[in-house]
């Protein structure tokens, strides 16, 4: 199944065609089963917050099934942002993306930031991509 998400969307949305698209880019995959696309239109996604798994630093996206999340047009217009905090505190930290299983593509990821203490793998950690899988 595909899902489909639009700046102009709304998270009650089913979000299963173009005409109703979901607004966050974590409500259509937390609609979506493994196996599933995510296409996500042209714009900024910087709203709503999913926590690390097992953690405690919030993402705008966490992505821990088989799916595909893909923009339409590429990174140049499609932005994942995080938010672009200075403190160091969990309340001014969202990373962009958080991605154990599946595919990510065609996003620029921007303005992520972390806390100023945790574990260093999955708390302090603001670029890390190193645990991804993709297929």
């Amino acid at each position: 199944m595909t899902f489909y998400v639009a700046p102009g969307g709304n998270d009650a949305n089913l979000g299963i065609n173009w005409a109703q698209p979901k607004f966050t880019i974590q409500s259509a995959i937390d609609a979506a089963g493994v196996g599933d696309v995510v296409m996500v239109t042209n714009g900024v996604y910087d709203s709503g917050t999913r926590v690390t798994p097992g953690f405690h630093v919030s993402n705008r996206v966490v992505i821990t099934r088989n799916i595909t999340v893909q923009s339409v047009n590429g990174p140049s217009v499609t932005f994942i942002s995080g938010l672009n905090g200075t403190s160091g505190s969990l309340a001014d930290s969202v990373r962009c993306v958080y991605i154990t299983n599946g595919v990510l593509s065609g996003f620029s990821l921007t303005n992520g930031s972390t806390v100023a203490s945790g574990g260093a793998e999955n708390d302090l950690s603001g670029g890390r991509a190193s645990a991804m899988t993709t297929t």
